[in-house]
């Protein structure tokens, strides 16, 4: 019986090394690299997205969207900005609807969490919000910019808080 026992033992570790898997999966991590931001963003770019960080709803005939009240963007800060400031540049428009529901309306701007001085807007059509940036501002590579605007729209059965139609934001060297 003894015998048996060890018998059927070694069998079995035998079976078991038969059913081994001669080539078996091996998870390995890996380095997603990401890639570098622009500090230049056009809408139509649909693959820079990712630079969007929040407040954006669809893209719109692949050149623009409709931004809520709150807004925020990471851009690649220009070369010398760090030394000598950028500027920032958002391109929008103002439908008729907003003006002639709204009459103006006001934007502000955060870089890196440094308020800009807002600016007040009363016609339709296309518009830009541009700011000097001071160098203490860009304090790294990346420059984050939120954007609030004042007012907006709430069209009936939709759900959405529109603000601006946003076309690209940018930052420039000076």
């Amino acid at each position: 019986m003894r015998h048996g026992a060890i018998l059927s033992a070694a069998l079995f570790c035998l079976a078991a090394a038969a059913c081994k898997n001669k080539n078996p999966i091996r998870l390995e991590q890996t380095i997603e690299e990401s890639r570098p931001l622009v500090s230049r963003l056009r809408f139509s770019e649909q693959s820079r997205a990712d630079q969007l960080v929040s407040g954006f709803f669809d893209l719109q005939a692949g050149s623009w969207r409709w931004a809520a009240p709150q807004f925020e963007v990471v851009l690649a800060s220009p070369a010398g900005a760090q030394s000598q400031g950028a500027e920032l540049v958002l391109d929008f428009d103002l439908p008729d609807p907003t003006i002639n529901t709204l009459k103006n309306i006001t934007i502000t701007a955060k870089v890196n969490r440094i308020p800009l001085a807002p600016e007040t807007f009363s016609t339709t059509g296309q518009h830009q919000y541009r700011r000097d940036i001071p160098a203490s501002a860009i304090l790294s590579p990346e420059t984050v910019v939120d954007f609030t605007v004042d007012k907006y729209l709430e069209p009936p059965e939709d759900g959405r808080r529109l603000a601006l139609v946003v076309s690209g934001v940018a930052l420039e060297s000076k």
